[in-house]
């Protein structure tokens, strides 16, 4: 979950109902939109919580078609609508 812990849906969602079902959670200090696709790869992140913006730049990466993103069943996108071009 990218979504700034800071903010209510990256708090609960992110952090609190994860931490409380006993799921592991994988944080970012800052966000790194290469580093993140690493870290979905090597924790096998399952659930991804972003504003549009990170999953833009995510999805703009060199490298996105070489990461392994099989883990991923669902992408969570919070703070602002993700454009139409972008949903697929």
């Amino acid at each position: 979950m990218s979504a700034p812990i800071t903010q209510g849906t990256g708090l609960w969602f992110g952090f609190a109902f994860p931490t409380i079902t006993g799921c592991r959670v994988v944080l970012e200090e800052k966000f790194d939109p290469a580093i993140s696709l690493q870290l979905i790869e090597k924790e096998n992140v399952t659930v991804l919580g972003v504003v549009p913006t990170q999953s833009i730049k995510m999805v703009s990466q060199p490298n996105l078609s070489k990461t392994n993103l099989s883990s991923l069943r669902a992408i969570q996108h919070a703070g602002a609508f993700l454009p139409i071009q972008w949903r697929r």
